[in-house]
């Protein structure tokens, strides 16, 4: 620990002013003065302690020999042990252009930074007394950046009286000034105690600072000419102005959620700029809008395991168990006679025969005896290899036409992943092979974060275990380095009441005994038709959910009444609602799930497709999407897919969906908004929710700092 005090330096006269304040002691200079027991009060305030080191700064000029050595003979003469340094930069007598300004600020930032860390809870003091003002200038908001203990002055009451100025350069300063000079020059105290900003408590900046090489300024006396330190602290206070205004007009002037936090301290031409940029908003923009949405980080907290597959993910895991299949076409006749029978229809694309062959998907899976689950939609599956069209025609009929896909209700739309899902997902490879497609769809849309969800109990009927699907599905997330995974398991409303203990108990085992790892089960769900069971007979089924404090989602409000969101509300204690689409019928819930931060999972593709909503792109005609009411009431809306497979979607399409069907399109600074809510609304827990918010919110800023966005 010493005192430390750091001056700017005119001419060489200034320092013993300065001692004569400090350690008066020692060296009285103001022992004459008039206002001797005012300069003794201000000192006993400011608790003002003899210096241990004194630091100058001042250009190269300012440091000639003849001042160094009249400081250096002075303290030699009174006896004085304090430590002098001297910092200046190079070849710069007298600044002059912006450049050279700029290179003595950071002279002076660094030196003061690197004092103040020497300190170590020692008096730290920065003079004003001499050199250039715009030195001074520097100095003061560097005590403003970097904190100090008092900021002080000598002034001189009357600076054109040139018998002063005669008298000073000719005094020696080996005994106090006589009444009349020192009645004249005056110590004060411009400052008292200045606090650290609060922009050096950042992480980042933290981490930053410390990249700088503090150690080797602090011994050299001729410092190199440099900007970088003055840019990074300069860049931070702009940010810093720039936040207070942007956030603040942003908790005045609106209610919807609020957006990263370092995006407020973008300058507001900016803002304004990612504000006005409305994607969805013209078919003509649409290449450019998906170009830009892909690069956008994403999160995602509602898709289903059981309907990620398209036709050609469907095929492709169907050959990587070609051998299986082959070797139970040896086995069973009846099996090679029927993929035989197939195979030749896929090759006549006679589509038509495919249907009256299979007329019902969902029974394609126990279509031949003897065969295990799922090798009877395997073998199907293969017979299409190199015919992708005629399988999604086959799966899709006329829906394939994006036209045609609009309000077909729950069970025409459930129905179009009978193939996947349950249907595929009953053996160890299936599984594995459909998480790594996961995966790899994530990677390619650049969804940093996933919630998903799954029903291991359902996916037993060809041998496994629940426990082993739950096994497999978190081994294959665990590989991926790229994104972070939650898992979420669902009990299905039109399911028996087994099943949806199969899965509480599940749930209950794994939460106790099996919850460790990179990921984890997070949360459970309620899904299926919501007719079949109410929220309120569901509660008794959850209790041991809610005892082991699992996070509960709820499908709910999406093709019945609000009522079953109030049930999920208040029955279940849902912390995030399913789609939510009937909640504008009840302002009252509305605002109490507002209130409760409860999160709203729209799926505009599902929404879409099921419900039935207006896009102003393709001027479908029908019911406002409630994206708008509800972002504009406050409450908290994620973006998510559903079933990408069956929807024919993806993760970056449907941030471009929510768009078409929101009139005059979405911003890309209310797309950040809905990427932050589901980091928000996520079920991982706070350190990691923390993390990750960290991570995108940099990847976002990065984006953004390069223009890359808005410049496409």
């Amino acid at each position: 620990m010493k005192n430390i005090t750091i001056t700017t330096l005119g001419y060489w006269g200034i320092i013993p002013e300065l001692y004569g304040f400090l350690n008066p002691k020692k060296f009285n200079l103001y022992k004459n003065s008039s206002s001797l027991d005012q300069i003794d009060k201000l000192r006993e305030i400011n608790k003002i302690s003899p210096p241990d080191e004194i630091w100058f700064v001042g250009t190269s000029g300012s440091f000639g020999v003849k001042h160094t050595n009249l400081i250096k003979k002075w303290a030699e003469d009174i006896g004085i042990k304090t430590v002098f340094r001297f910092f200046k930069p190079k070849n710069i007598d007298d600044p002059q252009t912006s450049k050279e300004c700029n290179y003595m600020s950071d002279l002076i930032y660094r030196v003061v930074y690197n004092a103040s860390r020497e300190c170590k809870g020692g008096q730290f003091i920065l003079s004003l007394a001499g050199g250039r003002k715009t030195m001074s200038a520097d100095l003061q908001e560097a005590a403003n950046i970097f904190g100090c203990d008092c900021v002080i002055h000598i002034t001189s009451y009357d600076l054109d009286d040139k018998t002063l100025k005669d008298s000073l350069k000719s005094f020696d300063f080996r005994s106090p000034f006589p009444k009349t000079t020192a009645d004249l020059v005056t110590p004060i105290v411009s400052f008292t105690k200045i606090e650290k900003s609060s922009i050096l408590y950042q992480p980042h900046m933290v981490e930053k600072v410390k990249s700088f090489d503090f150690d080797k300024i602090s011994n050299e006396n001729i410092l190199p000419h440099s900007t970088k330190f003055y840019n990074l602290i300069e860049e931070e206070k702009r940010k810093a102005r720039n936040f207070i205004y942007n956030y603040s007009s942003s908790i005045f002037g609106e209610k919807r959620s609020s957006n990263f936090t370092a995006l407020y301290s973008l300058h507001p031409a900016k803002i304004e700029k990612l504000k006005m940029y409305k994607v969805g908003k013209s078919l003509k923009n649409r290449d450019k809008d998906l170009k830009i949405l892909t690069r956008i980080p994403k999160t995602e907290l509602h898709c289903h395991l059981g309907g990620v597959l398209d036709p050609i993910d469907m095929i492709k895991i169907s050959l990587s168990q070609k051998k299986e299949i082959e070797l139970y076409s040896k086995e069973n006749i009846e099996y090679k006679r029927f993929l035989k029978e197939v195979s030749n229809l896929v090759t006549a694309n006679d589509l038509d025969g495919l249907k009256r062959l299979i007329p019902d998907q969902k029974r394609l899976r126990t279509q031949i005896d003897g065969v295990k689950e799922p090798f009877n939609v395997l073998g199907f599956l293969s017979c299409f290899e190199g015919k992708e069209k005629l399988l999604e025609k086959y799966i899709f009929n006329d829906l394939t036409d994006e036209k045609n896909y609009f309000k077909i209700g729950i069970n025409k739309y459930e129905s179009l992943g009978d193939l996947q899902g349950s249907g595929m997902l009953q053996n160890e490879k299936t599984i594995r092979e459909t998480v790594k497609i996961l995966k790899s769809k994530v990677k390619e849309h650049n969804v940093r974060y996933l919630e998903l969800r799954c029903s291991p109990a359902n996916y037993t009927r060809g041998g496994l275990s629940k426990e082993s699907v739950y096994k497999f599905i978190k081994e294959e997330l665990e590989k991926d380095k790229f994104c972070k995974y939650s898992i979420i398991f669902i009990a299905s409303r039109h399911g028996k009441e087994e099943g949806i203990k199969s899965h509480v108990d599940l749930a209950s085992k794994i939460i106790d005994f099996e919850n460790r790892g990179k990921v984890q089960l997070r949360g459970f769900d309620v899904a299926g038709d919501e007719k079949a069971k109410s929220p309120k007979q569901l509660r008794e089924s959850f209790m041991p959910i809610m005892e082991e404090c699992i996070k509960i989602t709820t499908h709910a409000g999406e093709t019945v009444e609000v009522e079953s969101i109030w049930e999920a509300v208040y029955h279940l204690n849902a912390e995030r609602i399913g789609h939510g689409l009937k909640l504008e019928q009840d302002k009252k819930l509305l605002h109490h799930i507002l209130d409760r931060k409860i999160a709203i999972e729209l799926c505009p593709s599902s929404n879409y497709q099921i419900v039935g909503y207006k896009d102003f792109i393709e001027n479908r005609k029908d019911k406002i999407y409630p994206l708008t009411h509800y972002f504009n009431e406050g409450l908290k809306i994620t973006i998510n897919t559903d079933n990408p497979g069956i929807s024919r979607t993806n993760f970056t399409k449907e941030f471009l969906k929510a768009s078409q069907m929101v009139e005059g399109g979405i911003s890309l600074w209310d797309i950040f908004t809905f990427v932050r809510n589901g980091v928000k609304a996520s079920f991982l827990d706070y350190d990691n929710r923390r993390e990750l918010l960290r991570d995108i919110e940099k990847e976002i800023v990065d984006i953004i700092d390069g223009d890359i966005i808005l410049d496409e």
